[in-house]
Protein backbone atom coordinates (compact mmCIF):
# COMPACT_ATOMS: atom_id res chain seq x y z
CA UNK A 1 0.00 0.00 0.00
CA UNK A 2 2.56 2.35 0.97
CA UNK A 3 4.68 1.52 -2.66
CA UNK A 4 0.71 2.42 -4.40
CA UNK A 5 1.11 5.62 -2.48
CA UNK A 6 4.55 6.93 -3.01
CA UNK A 7 4.02 6.21 -6.51
CA UNK A 8 0.49 8.00 -7.05
CA UNK A 9 1.71 11.34 -5.19
CA UNK A 10 5.19 10.87 -7.72
CA UNK A 11 2.70 10.61 -10.88
CA UNK A 12 0.27 13.61 -9.70
CA UNK A 13 3.72 15.63 -9.16
CA UNK A 14 4.88 14.54 -12.92
CA UNK A 15 1.51 15.44 -14.23
CA UNK A 16 1.88 18.87 -12.43
CA UNK A 17 5.69 19.21 -12.89
CA UNK A 18 5.32 22.99 -14.47
CA UNK A 19 3.70 24.71 -11.75
CA UNK A 20 5.84 25.40 -8.60
CA UNK A 21 5.37 24.33 -4.77
CA UNK A 22 2.65 27.12 -3.62
CA UNK A 23 0.90 26.76 -6.57
CA UNK A 24 0.88 23.13 -6.50
CA UNK A 25 -0.49 23.22 -2.75
CA UNK A 26 -3.63 25.19 -4.20
CA UNK A 27 -4.04 22.77 -6.93
CA UNK A 28 -4.26 19.82 -4.30
CA UNK A 29 -6.37 21.17 -1.98
CA UNK A 30 -10.06 20.08 -3.46
CA UNK A 31 -11.47 20.04 -0.35
CA UNK A 32 -13.30 23.83 0.46
CA UNK A 33 -12.29 27.17 -1.02
CA UNK A 34 -9.14 28.19 -1.76
CA UNK A 35 -7.78 31.86 -1.53
CA UNK A 36 -5.02 32.80 -4.03
CA UNK A 37 -3.78 35.71 -3.79
CA UNK A 38 -0.95 37.15 -6.16
CA UNK A 39 0.47 39.73 -8.77
CA UNK A 40 -0.50 40.16 -11.97
CA UNK A 41 1.14 37.49 -14.60
CA UNK A 42 1.90 35.28 -11.64
CA UNK A 43 0.05 32.09 -12.97
CA UNK A 44 -3.54 32.59 -11.18
CA UNK A 45 -5.67 31.62 -13.62
CA UNK A 46 -2.98 28.14 -14.61
CA UNK A 47 -3.60 27.68 -11.03
CA UNK A 48 -7.58 27.53 -10.88
CA UNK A 49 -7.41 25.78 -14.65
CA UNK A 50 -5.41 23.14 -13.22
CA UNK A 51 -6.71 22.57 -10.02
CA UNK A 52 -10.23 22.57 -11.85
CA UNK A 53 -8.39 19.48 -13.80
CA UNK A 54 -7.12 17.66 -11.03
CA UNK A 55 -10.73 17.53 -9.57
CA UNK A 56 -11.95 16.02 -12.99
CA UNK A 57 -9.13 13.55 -13.10
CA UNK A 58 -7.86 12.52 -9.57
CA UNK A 59 -9.90 13.69 -7.04
CA UNK A 60 -8.65 13.91 -3.82
CA UNK A 61 -5.97 11.36 -4.65
CA UNK A 62 -2.95 13.38 -3.33
CA UNK A 63 -4.12 13.92 0.15
CA UNK A 64 -5.71 10.81 0.26
CA UNK A 65 -4.44 7.74 1.63
CA UNK A 66 -7.58 5.24 0.03
CA UNK A 67 -7.23 3.85 -3.35
CA UNK A 68 -10.43 3.39 -5.32
CA UNK A 69 -9.75 0.42 -6.64
CA UNK A 70 -7.91 -3.06 -6.01
CA UNK A 71 -4.27 -2.60 -6.82
CA UNK A 72 -2.14 -5.99 -7.58
CA UNK A 73 1.66 -6.56 -8.35
CA UNK A 74 0.56 -6.04 -12.04
CA UNK A 75 -0.81 -2.57 -11.48
CA UNK A 76 1.80 -1.61 -9.17
CA UNK A 77 4.44 -2.73 -11.89
CA UNK A 78 2.36 -0.73 -14.79
CA UNK A 79 2.36 2.56 -12.59
CA UNK A 80 5.97 1.74 -11.67
CA UNK A 81 6.63 2.06 -15.53
CA UNK A 82 3.67 4.81 -15.94
CA UNK A 83 5.73 7.28 -13.37
CA UNK A 84 8.92 6.52 -15.69
CA UNK A 85 7.40 7.54 -18.90
CA UNK A 86 7.75 10.64 -20.75
CA UNK A 87 5.15 10.07 -24.01
CA UNK A 88 2.51 7.46 -22.36
CA UNK A 89 -0.42 6.99 -24.50
CA UNK A 90 -4.29 7.32 -24.21
CA UNK A 91 -4.95 4.07 -23.07
CA UNK A 92 -1.92 4.06 -20.46
CA UNK A 93 -3.22 7.85 -19.36
CA UNK A 94 -6.88 6.37 -19.07
CA UNK A 95 -6.28 3.32 -16.99
CA UNK A 96 -3.23 5.19 -14.58
CA UNK A 97 -6.09 7.98 -13.95
CA UNK A 98 -8.66 4.71 -13.10
CA UNK A 99 -6.34 3.09 -10.75
CA UNK A 100 -4.98 6.63 -9.07
CA UNK A 101 -8.38 8.71 -8.84
CA UNK A 102 -10.32 9.10 -5.12
CA UNK A 103 -13.49 10.64 -5.02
Amino acid sequence: MSEFLSLRKKILDNEFSRLNDMQKSAVYKVNGPVLILAGAGSGKTTVLVNRIANMIKFGNAYNSEKQATIVDDDDIAFLNTFANNQNPTDEEKERAESLLAVN
